[in-house]
């Protein structure tokens, strides 16, 4: 049975999608690792051992990678010219590793045993899609072409922006342009990558690598490794960013649901593949942005239209922080929009000279995470924009 297949029997009853503390019965953290074991074992025993192969490393030569970093190439310090990697096996204990996350921290890791042993047995690096960032940074845009929404007043058709005024769905617009295939590459970097300032060059040279290497599959299998929950794939989805649990849509569900009929994605965030995870990420953006509009209320938008308030950094690290921290991302732009919309002194129309979105939001609950898309989103277009790397 395919992956898709399974996950829509297993997710309708619930296997997966919600996954609840375990009650006194369920099995514990001892046995869950010994039934991992098993399923492992017979992962081994059915599929190819594909074993390592020698990479050369090329610019990540002589970097040093931390421990975070070595979970996607089993280098743990100072990088060699040459390496042999099994980016199958190292695939696998990342999983093991989510696992484990999962009963050390009260989710449920059981039911989606199978489920990992289906992503394990879908990704082969003899038969991947090899791919650098410029080549997956237009793949990433002809996703978005597929979902992106045709007018903007379409969002008034999901109940909770029913009633976005005209000014508000101008803002909405302006906004929703600057949602392009740099902004959703830089936010996937951010999830993916563990590096931010200086070592943000590191973790774009290395998503490289991998996409030259390791294939795009392998950013569609890798999971997040630090929450409860089954997540994974480049923006590490869960089922609050997609899914469709007793008629309640989550995220980018609510647009695929009112806006595209439910015809653009899947029903459940394990059934995502491929472009599903790019298609759904601008959806979910979409979503943050309106929610964010309807917040600002009526009166703001008009205000925000003042020069050097909107750019195209903001509206990236909002999209990313809002993926998150939702509430926490609204409330810090809504601070930051009250801060430059208003006149500096009574009686006057001069208004404060703004200071970039992710200098405002350092004091507050976002700000490590906003810092990190600002430094990541440097890196890449350095990256991008040197001459040895232009296709």
């Amino acid at each position: 049975m395919s992956r898709r297949g399974f996950l829509g029997g297993a997710l309708a009853l619930g296997a997966v999608a919600v996954l609840h503390n375990r009650s006194h019965e369920s099995p514990s953290f001892d046995e869950a690792n010994k039934t991992e074991t098993n399923h492992l074992r017979q992962v081994s025993t059915h599929e190819e051992l594909r074993g390592p192969r020698e990479y050369d490393m090329g610019d990540l030569t002589g970097c040093k990678f931390s421990a975070e970093l070595s979970d996607y190439t089993g280098i743990d310090g100072d990088v060699p010219e040459k390496a042999r990697i099994d980016f199958s096996d190292l695939l696998r204990k990342m999983w093991s590793k989510k696992l484990a996350q999962m009963n050390k921290v009260g989710g449920d890791a059981i039911p989606i045993v199978e489920f990992r042993d289906q992503i394990l047995a879908s990704y082969n690096p003899e038969s991947v899609t090899k791919s650098n960032l410029h080549d997956y940074e237009h793949t990433i845009q002809l996703a978005i072409d597929q979902v992106h929404i045709p007018r903007v007043e379409l969002i008034r058709m999901v109940p909770a922006f029913a009633h976005l005024t005209d000014t508000q769905l101008s803002l909405l617009k302006r906004l929703e342009s600057l949602i392009n295939a740099r902004a959703l590459l830089t936010y996937s970097v951010t999830e993916i990558m563990p590096t931010e300032g200086a070592d943000s060059a590191i973790g774009v040279e290395l998503y490289d690598f991998l996409l030259q290497n390791a294939g795009s599959e392998l950013f569609g299998c890798i999971p997040a490794l630090h929450d409860k929950y089954l997540s994974f794939g480049p923006y590490q989805f869960t089922r609050y960013a997609i899914g469709d649990e007793k008629q309640v849509h989550n995220g980018a569900s609510v647009m695929n649901h009112y806006i595209w009929k439910d015809k653009k994605l899947p029903k459940y965030v394990g059934e995502m593949q491929g472009n599903d995870h790019h298609k759904a990420a601008y959806l979910l953006a979409l979503y943050n942005i309106a929610h964010l509009v309807k917040e600002l209320g009526p009166a703001t938008p008009k205000a925000l239209d003042h020069d050097g308030i909107i750019s195209a950094d903001m509206v990236l690290q909002y999209i990313a922080t809002a993926h998150h921290k939702p509430n926490d991302a609204i409330n810090a732009f809504t601070e930051y929009a009250d801060a430059y919309t208003r006149p500096k002194q009574k009686h006057t129309s001069e208004h404060a000279v703004p200071v970039s979105f992710a200098d405002f939001c350092k004091t507050n609950r976002i700000g490590d995470y906003c810092e990190k898309t600002k430094s990541n989103s440097v890196a890449l277009k350095q990256f991008l924009g040197s001459e040895k790397h232009t296709s």
